[in-house]
């Protein structure tokens, strides 16, 4: 399954995201697995809420079953592709 992201719709639902992210009360741990990208801790945290520090951790099948956390620095834009494609 190929993934492609815009990095514009990146931005648009980053920017979206980060209303919620306001209220995670782990951001100083969440911020470090995510390379200290406030844009992509912000969406994680969306989409996994209170499991993003476990999500980050677990082997995801779409990224090969590597990690979101070792994906983060393997393969950035499919992570971002498959964070902004969950429902």
């Amino acid at each position: 399954m190929k993934l492609s992201m815009d990095e514009s719709a990146w931005n648009n639902f980053a920017k979206l995201c980060e209303a919620r992210f306001v209220e995670c009360t782990f951001k100083e741990e969440l911020l470090p697995l995510c390379n200290n990208d406030p844009k992509l801790a912000a969406v994680v945290y969306y989409q996994t809420q209170k499991n993003a520090l476990k999500w980050m951790n677990k082997r995801v099948p779409v990224l090969g079953n590597q990690t979101p956390l070792k994906s983060v620095l393997t393969q950035p834009t499919k992570l971002k592709s498959v964070l902004i494609s969950m429902p």
